[in-house]
């Protein structure tokens, strides 16, 4: 267990900074969703952009008034899909499979 969470500290730090941004006033979240995931992307954390994908999306389904995530699904959804497509459409370019 705790080998695991050694392993994933990032990940569940990039959480928690996800719902504090969102819990905090402004518009912050419509900035740092996007560009977390485009760094995640850089990376090739696809096991944590996935795992950060379903935990905004079940946050999204609680009470909106504890954690207000449901301003952002459609947003990391979109984040989600367009670095999947771009990877993709790269890798095409340049003949390598995925």
């Amino acid at each position: 267990m705790i080998d695991h969470l050694r392993e994933h500290t990032g990940l569940y730090l990039l959480i928690l900074f996800w719902v504090g941004v969102t819990v905090a006033p402004g518009p912050w979240i419509y900035a740092v969703l996007p560009l977390s995931v485009f760094l995640m992307r850089q990376k090739e954390a696809w096991p944590d952009m996935i795992m950060g994908f379903l935990i905004i999306l079940i946050l999204s389904d609680m009470n909106p008034g504890l954690v207000p995530m449901r301003k952002v699904k459609r947003l990391t959804i979109i984040s989600v899909t367009m670095n999947t497509a771009a990877a993709k459409a790269i890798c095409a370019m340049l003949g390598l499979s995925i």
